[in-house]
């Protein structure tokens, strides 16, 4: 599990690559790497 802290949720600039690096994991399929199964704010 991955969150943002007080500081960083604060930029939206932060929320925006915090956003698209869920975006590229949740494409990502390879047993060494632990599958993204949901996002939320």
């Amino acid at each position: 599990m991955k969150l943002l802290d007080a500081g960083g949720s604060r930029s939206t600039d932060f929320q925006s690559r915090f956003a698209r690096e869920a975006d590229l994991l949740a494409r990502l399929s390879h047993p060494n790497v632990v599958a993204q199964y949901d996002r939320d704010e």
